[in-house]
């Protein structure tokens, strides 16, 4: 893939990105700064590094 296809890429996912939107927060994840990079490998793999926005009141135990 080449350069400009890559960022290409890069520039869609970030917009699709941005139709998620966090139910606690109100805004979408883009905005939010939860993502941290969108990387495209060769092959057309893609990473995106990110964060997640956990509720005060979730329960981290791995359970329902």
């Amino acid at each position: 893939m080449q350069p400009a296809e890559s960022e290409e890429l890069v520039g869609r996912i970030r917009d699709t990105l941005r139709t998620i939107v966090d139910p606690e927060m109100g805004s979408n994840i883009v905005d939010l700064g939860l993502i941290y990079d969108i990387a495209v490998q060769e092959g057309g793999l893609v990473r995106v590094t990110m964060t997640t926005t956990i509720a005060k009141t979730m329960k981290l135990t791995g359970r329902p």
